[in-house]
């Protein structure tokens, strides 16, 4: 079978009522086959699809926050943070379109904003580097989080990571789709020492 595409040409296609863009593809089958027209779905949807739910179902569940001290955080102190589970480095899957070529999707954290939670202004940086390294994203929380009434109300830490997501098609590529942002959240339970003067 033989598969001719004409990449330049564009057209809308109505499918039950949705106009849905495509390129036009021609297929011969061999002498005395099928040979016509086919309708080709728009090569970006399906990548920027299938990258979101790679992102749903295997990195969202893989990816969490690392602080260090990883417990008993005190006013005062850094913390350090970082995403742990992924480092931010080049993700890369191949996934198979309904029309039955292969998509090779790259998936990359551009950046992360970071929120501690605790009403200091967000931050935007990296992905930090996981404990033993002293990690670039630190925070010094200036309350606790805790108090006498609530001795375990927490601060809900936040990382967003925008990834960029590209694709190669084919002989085609690379060709890049809108970024996906996904939110990975955290409870840090954060306490403050007291002095006691003892006589």
């Amino acid at each position: 079978m033989t598969v001719t595409r004409y990449p330049g040409l564009e057209f809308i296609h109505m499918i039950e009522g949705l106009i849905s863009p495509a390129f036009a593809a021609f297929i011969g089958c061999g002498p005395g086959g099928f040979s016509g027209d086919r309708w080709i779905p728009e090569v970006d949807r399906h990548a920027e699809r299938y990258a979101r739910d790679y992102v749903e179902r295997v990195l969202a569940p893989e990816v969490s926050i690392g602080t260090s001290p990883p417990a008993n955080v005190l006013v005062g102190l850094p913390t350090w943070f970082w995403l742990d589970g992924w480092d931010g480095s080049t993700r890369t899957t191949t996934v198979t379109a309904p029309w039955g070529d292969s998509l090779e999707l790259h998936l990359t954290v551009r950046d992360v904003t970071w929120d501690f939670g605790d009403g200091a202004p967000v931050q935007t940086g990296g992905a930090g580097q996981a404990y033993p390294a002293e990690s670039d994203v630190q925070h010094v929380y200036t309350n606790a989080s805790t108090s006498r009434s609530d001795p375990e109300a927490t601060y809900p830490v936040a990382a967003a990571l925008h990834i960029d997501v590209v694709y190669f098609y084919d002989t085609h590529g690379p060709s890049t789709v809108d970024p996906i942002e996904l939110t990975i959240d955290h409870a840090l339970e954060v306490g403050q020492l007291q002095a006691v003067l003892s006589w």
